[in-house]
């Protein structure tokens, strides 16, 4: 056998092997079927749960249908090989292990960890897949220039959105995830060491602010975030912001025009609303 690509395909999936090495993905389309049965999200099938997702995101959700490839690699070592293939044009790639699955704009691949994903419950497992599929989504908008948003404000929405497919679903409430981000959120906030949103606007204030507090309390701040947003200015204008990314990658001109106020105006209102529900 040459060191060719070889492929094989069943079942809708494809199990892809790279002649000479031990790493093997499984490649899964990320594609949106209409008429896709809900309920099969809850079968322990990622094949028939990221046609579930899909069908949230798409009929539900108004984000665009992507054409894109889930890759699941079977180990802790297999992942990280993938990561260093795939994400070779990123700082590290293989210091991103730790995470259970990463989202490449570039690639326009989810790549996860069967593994590491292994260990969680089904819905936690979905809920993952489903935040990663946002991603790609808000990246579809701005027609894949992968120029980087708020960092709070594209990962509250994957978050916003992932709880939303798996409330959809069946699998998990959003308005239990929305609790469970206002508890990881409270302590902090109540210590004054909740890191404000214009401290999480580029990948670097966001991976200093999880060594600070944890992934948890940023991630849930900016859920909540991302929801009164969206309570206050609409889904539209959230998939407005992103696609403004088309044409430039300027974060806070994007905000303003897509919001009608800026960041700091936004952050004052954001804080009033955290003293009053935390």
């Amino acid at each position: 056998m040459t060191n060719a690509l070889q492929c094989w395909s069943f079942a809708g999936l494809a199990i892809v092997m790279l002649a000479g090495c031990a790493t093997t993905a499984q490649q899964i389309p990320l594609a949106y079927a209409p008429e896709t049965a809900r309920p099969s999200a809850g079968v322990h099938d990622y094949g028939m749960a990221v046609k579930a997702i899909a069908s949230v995101m798409v009929e539900d959700l108004r984000l665009p249908r992507l054409e894109s490839v889930f890759y699941l690699y079977p180990s802790g070592a297999d992942y990280t090989t993938g990561l260093k293939s795939e994400l070779r044009d990123r700082p590290d790639p293989g210091g991103r292990e730790q995470a259970l699955a990463i989202a490449s704009c570039d690639r326009r691949k989810v790549l996860a960890n069967a593994e590491r994903l292994a260990r969680i419950s089904w819905p936690d497992r979905v809920r993952t897949v489903a935040h990663e599929m946002v991603h790609l989504a808000e990246f579809a908008l701005a027609d894949w220039r992968c120029a980087t948003p708020h960092y709070w404000l594209m990962e509250g929405f994957a978050q916003w959105g992932a709880y939303k497919v798996t409330d959809r679903l069946g699998l998990h409430t959003y308005a239990a995830g929305a609790a469970l981000s206002s508890r990881h959120s409270a302590s902090f906030y109540s210590a004054g060491t909740l890191p404000p949103l214009d401290g999480l606007a580029t990948e670097a204030e966001w991976e200093a602010a999880e060594r600070s507090v944890g992934k948890e309390a940023v991630y849930g701040q900016s859920l909540l975030a991302v929801d009164f947003l969206i309570e206050r200015k609409g889904l539209p204008a959230v998939l407005d912001y992103f696609a403004r990314f088309r044409d430039s990658a300027a974060r806070s001109d994007h905000f303003s025009a897509a919001f009608g106020e800026d960041v700091d105006a936004f952050q004052a209102e954001f804080g009033a609303h955290l003293k009053s529900i935390l």
